[in-house]
């Protein structure tokens, strides 16, 4: 039992303008089936939607429900931070706010953690897809990310994360947090047989900004960590390409600028394809196809934000 009536398990969720999802991701949390006393901290990032409005109702008076507000958008390292600091658990979850968890996701990764100090379920369809499955209708595919655990469904050791601690930046505070655990030789886990519910809503054109600012961090969290991942590898060989451009510019040769310039694309489209092909099923065939072709222009958006990076960082 918690001493002096703390809860046993503090669950933080940080959200920014999720009117649609956040009432199914608080509502999903407090129907847990476990015998855990718990706390469910909502930390509000400054959102000017319904957001709030709507994690109230869903709340509906439940005691185990508190609520901060920030007023200006922190980003999500920062909020993270806040919740934290407020979660009184002996272990603490982070879940995003367009996370749903099934019902037995806490008891499967208490029993799961083991010697682990934190743990995460497969988020289904990954970030990096799930507007594209949403507009598409393609069937997405369970997969692993880079790392073991992952931000928007995770329960930790508290005392490991309290003194570890969220890295305050506005995006891939997550992959940050893990390589730090990891550097430190803190065991992580991820449970490759527990789904969780990932239903992102932004709008497509806003899919498309968000690719390309991952694609500037990307290249940071490459020079931060040397940590070199498969999309490191297609973003370099897709930067060769650039060579004859360049050449062909240089020596105002047609052919050779032609040559490289076909050759860029080339590359957009089999690194498009690859991508598609590891995320969706291909069954039924016309919506794959319809997610490879909104794919080309997110892995452009993408591809070209990796080589921002090269000279500025996100913060």
């Amino acid at each position: 039992m918690p001493s002096e009536g703390l809860p046993e398990v503090s669950f933080v969720v940080i959200a920014f303008n999720e009117q649609e999802n956040i009432a199914h991701c608080i509502t999903s949390i407090l129907r847990q089936d476990t015998n855990l006393t718990m706390e469910l901290i909502f930390v509000d990032d400054g959102s000017t939607d319904k957001t709030i409005t709507e994690a109230m109702n869903a709340a509906k008076g439940d005691p185990r429900f508190i609520k901060i507000e920030n007023k200006v958008n922190l980003g999500r390292g920062k909020t993270r931070t806040i919740g934290l600091t407020q979660a009184k658990g002996k272990r603490i979850a982070f879940v995003d706010s367009d996370i749903i968890l099934p019902n037995d996701w806490l008891m499967k990764c208490v029993e799961g953690m083991g010697e682990n100090v934190a743990i995460s379920g497969l988020a289904v369809p990954d970030g990096d897809i799930a507007p594209i499955s949403r507009i598409a209708s393609a069937r997405p595919k369970p997969i692993s990310g880079s790392m073991p655990i992952t931000g928007n469904n995770v329960l930790f050791d508290g005392d490991t994360i309290r003194k570890q601690g969220f890295p305050k930046t506005g995006l891939g505070e997550d992959f940050r947090l893990a390589a730090n655990l990891i550097a430190a030789k803190k065991p992580i886990r991820q449970l490759n047989d527990l789904f969780v519910l990932h239903q992102e809503s932004k709008s497509y054109t806003k899919f498309l900004k968000w690719m390309f600012v991952s694609g500037v961090d990307a290249t940071s969290l490459l020079r931060e960590f040397a940590i070199v991942r498969k999309a490191d590898l297609a973003w370099a060989a897709w930067f060769t390409t650039f060579g004859p451009i360049v050449v062909g510019l240089a020596t105002i040769n047609s052919e050779v600028f032609l040559g490289g310039l076909a050759l860029n694309i080339l590359f957009i489209l089999l690194i498009s394809l690859a991508h598609c092909i590891s995320r969706f099923a291909l069954n039924p065939f016309g919506n794959w196809l319809k997610a490879f072709l909104l794919t080309v222009p997110a892995m452009s958006y993408y591809l070209a934000g990796r080589t921002i990076g090269l000279f500025r960082k996100v913060h």
